[in-house]
This record gives structure tokens, C-alpha cells and sequence, in this order.
């Protein structure tokens, strides 16, 4: 080897070639995937060791929110029974997984002052007299009961029920609230 050659010319690789397009995105990928790798294996190293022991994690809560974390069972009145049901429920099994289970909807049942006030697909709690009981001719028939107001009728249908037992909790020109989702069928309004 002499002075005048190039340090290319110098060293040789086996079927070495200048590092192309596709070359750059292999190694972009080789590299990606080794990270994810290394970094996934350190996230596991972590969280296997306990860098805080339990009970020095125990002793960063303050003592009054203890109770918190006490089980359901705890509760007065809650047996195993219920606790299962509850921790189906609300996805946990301690008293603060219950506080923080948040309702999802609020159904307003103050009784509207007349019928006309209902909306069609809404919950609505209403006020009327008993004026009527549709007759049943079958097993399966719905049991049909009319109320009245100063602005109209309401129609409370009832599927698969007793109808000597509605007539005794909807008797003949009684005031009643009742709620219900409200609903039109054959241009009446219904309940």
C-alpha cells in the first residue's frame, strides 16, 4: 500500500456498497424496534422492583383517609353477597372506588304542571284524574288507564300485568302521579 492510494481504496468490505435509500430505512427500523425493545425491558425492570416498599407507601397516606380504603364488606349492611354485586357494579372493591361511582344521567321527577308540557321521548312525571279502564278481552292484551287534566288526556299502558291489581292502585276518579317515558301511539299521548 502506498502514500498515493486513498483510505478507500485502503479497506475493503465483502460486497460492500454506498448506503442507499432503502439501506436508511432498515437501519431507522432496526434502530425504532431496539429502542422499544430496551425501553419496554427497563419499563419491566421497573416495575418489578419495589423502589417504595408497601409499607412505606402506607405511610405517605394520611391516616384519616384509611377508612377510604377499607373494604365494602365494612360497610354496615353490605354482606359478601352485595359486596360482589357492588364490585361488578362499580368496578372496584374498596369504599372510595363506591364514592367516586358518579351517576351518569339525572332524572328530573317534579310533577309538570298539565299534560301539554310533556315532551315526546321524554321521562316526565305528571298529575290527572282517573276517568277510565279499557276493558281486557285477553291474557296478553295491555291494560289501558285514561287520566284527565284542565289541558287533556294521557293514556298509561301497562303490558303483562294484573288488571284487578291496577284497578286498585288507579281507582275511578282519583287524583295520581305517575312517571313514565311519554309516547304517542294512534295520535294520543301515552305513558
Amino acid at each position: 500500500m502506498g502514500i498515493s492510494e486513498s483510505p478507500h481504496d485502503q479497506i475493503h468490505f465483502a460486497k460492500a456498497a454506498s448506503v442507499g435509500a432503502e439501506d436508511h430505512f432498515a437501519l431507522a427500523f432496526i434502530h425504532r424496534s431496539l429502542l422499544f425493545r430496551t425501553s419496554m425491558a427497563i419499563f419491566s425492570f421497573l416495575n418489578a422492583r419495589h423502589f417504595v416498599t408497601p409499607e412505606a407507601y402506607g405511610r405517605m397516606r394520611d391516616e384519616r383517609l384509611y377508612p377510604l380504603f377499607a373494604p365494602l364488606t365494612s360497610v354496615k349492611g353490605i354482606g359478601p353477597k352485595l359486596s360482589d354485586t357492588l364490585e361488578r357494579l362499580i368496578g372496584g372493591h374498596r369504599i372510595l372506588d363506591l364514592l367516586f361511582h358518579l351517576p351518569e344521567r339525572y332524572v328530573d321527577r317534579t310533577p309538570k304542571a298539565s299534560f301539554d308540557a310533556c315532551v315526546v321521548g321524554e321521562i316526565a312525571t305528571v298529575r290527572g284524574t282517573v276517568t277510565n279502564h279499557s276493558q281486557v278481552t285477553s291474557r296478553n292484551a295491555p291494560v289501558r288507564i285514561r287520566l284527565q287534566d284542565h289541558t287533556g288526556f294521557l293514556t298509561l299502558v301497562y303490558f303483562h300485568v294484573n288488571a284487578r291489581f291496577l284497578q286498585g292502585q288507579f281507582p275511578m276518579n282519583k287524583d295520581v302521579i305517575v312517571s313514565g317515558k311519554v309516547d304517542t301511539f294512534a295520535n294520543e299521548r301515552q305513558i
